[in-house]
């Protein structure tokens, strides 16, 4: 971590407020393989070296056992209000520090450090353009933005995440060819089965 690369410093922010309503549990918790969700997806952000690394979380000593001391905590005290309010909340936190923002799910196991190098190494050649996973030229998150899209960022306040903002600027938008299973969300416990099958077949991982 710390690491900067042609003076642009990008804070990856891991979006974990949220309350698991379909899945009935604190999913992040939940055993995948040999590591809980929540580090699956935070080690793939610490062995991808941002500038910073920050957490959004709904209490503040949340997954305490796991996080290391030099990432930023930001607690959203109102998770019900949707997505969009952890993504806002960090965009206010971090603004002044950062020349770009990468928010990622805390509830993608299968995304890997390539995935997470290739949106910074392409957003250190194009600063001025929003980086996005794609799978079939979908959006989907991981999304970077640069610094120009804060108060965009800033309004949201609801169920609406970053995918909005990116598309309502399709002329600065690149999208990164990504393997659709990388991107797979665990909303229920079918998804949990299901990512954990495909975990299964990966020995090295599992």
């Amino acid at each position: 971590m710390n690491e900067r690369m042609n003076g642009n410093r990008v804070a990856a922010v891991l979006l974990a407020a949220g309350k698991s309503k379909r899945f009935g549990s604190n999913k992040l918790l939940h055993m995948v393989g040999r590591k809980r969700l929540i580090e699956w997806s935070l080690g793939t952000l610490i062995d991808s070296h941002p500038w910073k690394i920050a957490i959004v979380i709904s209490e503040e000593d949340e997954f305490n056992d796991v996080l290391p001391k030099d990432i930023i905590r930001i607690v959203n005290r109102s998770p019900e209000d949707g997505i969009g309010s952890s993504i806002s909340l960090a965009t206010r936190h971090l603004e002044k520090d950062v020349d770009g923002l990468l928010f990622t799910l805390a509830d993608q196991p299968l995304l890997n450090k390539s995935d997470i190098s290739a949106l910074l190494s392409e957003f250190y050649r194009n600063r001025n353009s929003i980086i996005a996973c794609a799978s079939e030229d979908e959006v989907r998150n991981p999304i970077l933005f640069p610094s120009m899209f804060f108060n965009e960022l800033k309004e949201l306040n609801d169920d609406k995440g970053a995918r909005l903002i990116a598309l309502r600027h399709p002329e600065v938008l690149l999208k990164l060819p990504t393997d659709a299973s990388h991107l797979l969300d665990i909303d229920t416990v079918e998804d949990l089965k299901r990512v954990e099958k495909m975990l299964g077949n990966d020995e090295e991982n599992y």
